[in-house]
């Protein structure tokens, strides 16, 4: 979930022009989120370093994963709208 944080930051980053225009209630949603993943992939990277996880937490990590490259997969079509377009 790695890259994930990373985008959250690009997308966070007070430089970008549609970053500057978000409503206060919307930022602050997004930096949640992003607090939120870190805590997630601390827990991932702690399942990961099991030796023999139990399989139901294999399904939280697999599920965990499919989440983050959709959430990966979204991000990147907002950064990648033109800040006149994004609302």
């Amino acid at each position: 979930m790695r890259p994930l944080g990373e985008k959250l930051d690009k997308l966070l980053a007070p430089a970008q022009e549609y970053y500057r225009r978000l409503p206060k209630r919307t930022k602050e949603g997004m930096h949640l989120l992003k607090d939120d993943v870190e805590v997630i992939s601390s827990y991932l990277d702690e399942l990961s370093e099991v030796e023999d996880p139990p399989p139901m937490a294999m399904c939280w990590m697999n599920e965990a994963r499919d989440l983050s490259y959709d959430m990966e997969d979204y991000i990147d079509s907002l950064l990648f709208v033109p800040p006149d377009r994004f609302f």
